[in-house]
């Protein structure tokens, strides 16, 4: 699911993002429509380096870090596009007018909507996409963001992609701290290793103890390995981002903090 490149179909307003491939592509060709340069939220926004795909991502917020994190952390996901651009105007400015609205406008001239994400999943049945708005509540259609929100909701459905909510009450700053902490295998440059993931998370738990410090539990699993000290720490990291080690995330993770699993994990 992409737009057409050529700035040639857009309107004149719309040409020069078009031309500078905001909006467009998919994978690493991708950049946000939205840029972190200029933006309200300069104070929570982050530049992050993608995994799964090797580009940089334009995180407004730390809510969407957090939930750009967790999505790449799902082995079906192969493409993350954030603000995504509805650059179909002639349909939204449709659909605002039938549902009583204003649609947004830049400088006298229509804004596209954009999506907070636009998820790319391999599935069973072939490559399917969903559209993520990321909001803390429920949306009172009464109110005008949430009457914007109705109308991409509606061009999505149109179009055939599946629009959710994100519930993101529960995105505090453990979790993105945790989730942050558990990635950095990443910028250790570890290379993964699955045969040795498995071997480490099966070994890392049936070492587990409750209200044993990380530190600890590394070199149990370090010692029946035969690993080095960062090696033992970079595959937990790992084995804990590729959810191998079930880890809870509302529980503070740090070598010297007990370890916490998530409550769907029977231990013993």
């Amino acid at each position: 699911m992409d737009w057409n490149a050529s700035p040639a179909v857009y309107p004149p307003h719309l040409r020069s993002r078009v031309r500078r491939g905001f909006g467009i592509g998919i994978g690493p060709d991708y950049r946000s429509w939205c840029q972190i340069k200029g933006s309200a939220g300069k104070g929570t926004s982050a530049y992050v380096r993608g995994i799964k795909i090797d580009r940089i991502y334009q995180l407004l917020s730390e809510k969407e870090t957090t939930y750009f994190y967790l999505l790449e952390r799902s082995r079906s996901i192969i493409d993350i596009r954030e603000h995504w651009p509805i650059l179909d105007l002639d349909r939204t400015l449709q659909l605002s007018r039938q549902c009583g609205i204003h649609h947004p406008f830049r400088n006298g001239a229509p804004e596209p909507f954009t999506l907070d994400f636009l998820v790319t999943e391999l599935t069973d049945k072939g490559l399917t996409y969903r559209a993520a708005n990321l909001s803390p509540t429920v949306a009172n259609l009464h109110d005008r963001s949430g009457q914007l929100l109705h109308v991409q909701y509606l061009w999505c459905i149109e179009n055939g992609v599946p629009w959710f909510r994100v519930d993101t009450s529960q995105f505090d700053r453990k979790v993105l701290q945790n989730l942050r902490y558990i990635r950095s295998w990443f910028l250790h440059q570890y290379r993964s290793d699955d045969e040795l993931a498995e071997s480490y998370a099966e070994t890392f738990l049936a070492c587990y103890e409750r209200n044993v410090p990380l530190q600890s539990l590394l070199v149990a699993s370090r010692q029946r390995l035969h690993l080095t000290d960062t090696a033992a720490l970079d595959t937990f990291l790992y084995c804990a981002w590729s959810q191998r080690i079930p880890v809870s995330l509302t529980h503070r993770l740090a070598l010297s903090a007990p370890v916490v699993l998530d409550d769907g994990y029977n231990h013993g």
